[in-house]
């Protein structure tokens, strides 16, 4: 299967998008959530491509490789926000180190901490437990029809989330995976459709111009804004990521895509789970980022560059050689 490029820009900006809305000042101004429709593109995107890439496959290693791509880092970190909030309880407000709560971080077990959220001892860490559940369905998925395998993943998912708004309405696990299982639904069946019909997104198109990128960013900040300022049901607001996604799907061959916004998008894994300790040891330390001014602002844009610079190593070492040496053991295996 092709690469689709389109999905790096995405994956670049929902990257920016999550730094930001754990900058106080920067969140405030964007509507206070949109880092949630950020993560609602990322589970988009992991649906369509679980589908897409597993296309003409026999999926043996599925779980695996993902599982050996992502739990490596998401150790490590995990490991390290409990030894930081074991030393400094202050530094996470959420969290709760307690090594009963570590394992359960560890093996992706959802849990609701003394406060009434559903958080793993890594805050962020959240995106991973639906992520890792979604796989698990997706591979008992393959296992019942391989050909079928999206639309039946979709069901799973859909069915659960109906019985959840029935019967767990206010729970707090139901809401912290509710999102991600309809936007993950929503990129498996967009993906299907597509292969079925043979439209995969083009690469290249002669008529590029800077125009569409431009409209492309401003399209997502505004979308992102709508889903942070509108307080509409919210299965109707997830409309909005999916609109977004939508119109990648079908104008992306547009996008004039830039080396460094493609280098973003394959390190925005490291971006994503790196970033709060960034955030919060500059606006704990250097300077508070919590008020809106100039200096909190500019010191903002310093921030993003930081959580850049820190993910780049953190990639190459453990998405890179840890994560690639434990998947040498399976190459050459197709899923």
């Amino acid at each position: 299967m092709k690469h689709i490029r389109a999905f790096d820009d995405l994956r670049a900006v929902s990257a920016i998008m999550v730094v930001l809305s754990h900058i106080g000042c920067v969140n405030m101004l964007l509507g206070g959530n949109p880092g949630g429709f950020a993560v609602c593109i990322f589970f988009l995107i992991s649906g369509f491509l679980t589908v897409y890439s597993t296309e003409n496959k026999n999926g043996k290693f599925f779980f695996l490789k993902r599982y050996l791509k992502i739990a490596p880092l998401y150790y490590i970190v995990t490991l390290f926000c409990f030894a930081v909030a074991r030393l400094k309880p202050s530094f996470f407000h959420t969290a709760e180190p307690t090594v009963l709560n570590l394992l359960r971080s560890l093996i992706f077990i959802p849990y609701v901490n003394s406060n009434g959220i559903s958080r793993p001892l890594l805050d962020v860490g959240w995106y991973i437990n639906v992520l890792m559940f979604y796989y698990v369905v997706f591979k008992a998925s393959m296992l019942i029809s391989y050909k079928y395998r999206g639309e039946i993943s979709t069901a799973i998912l859909l069915i659960l989330t109906a019985i959840g708004q029935i019967f767990f309405s206010d729970n707090a696990i139901f809401l912290l995976y509710r999102n991600g299982m309809i936007t993950l639904s929503a990129g498996m069946i967009l993906s299907s459709i597509m292969i079925r019909k043979k439209r995969i997104p083009k690469e290249y198109c002669k008529e590029k111009k800077y125009f569409f990128n431009v409209f492309f960013y401003l399209i997502y900040i505004g979308l992102g804004m709508l889903f942070s300022y509108l307080k509409i049901n919210a299965y109707i607001k997830l409309l909005l990521p999916i609109l977004l996604f939508l119109v990648v799907l079908i104008f992306g061959s547009l996008l004039i895509h830039t080396k460094m916004m493609s280098f973003i998008g394959k390190i925005s894994l490291s971006m994503y789970l790196t970033h709060e300790f960034v955030v919060k040891g500059i606006s704990r330390i250097v300077y508070n980022l919590d008020d809106i001014s100039v200096m909190s602002l500019l010191i903002s844009v310093v921030c993003v560059t930081a959580v850049i610079v820190i993910a780049i190593p953190v990639n190459y070492i453990f998405e890179n050689k840890i994560s690639g040496a434990l998947t040498n053991i399976i190459r050459g295996k197709n899923d």
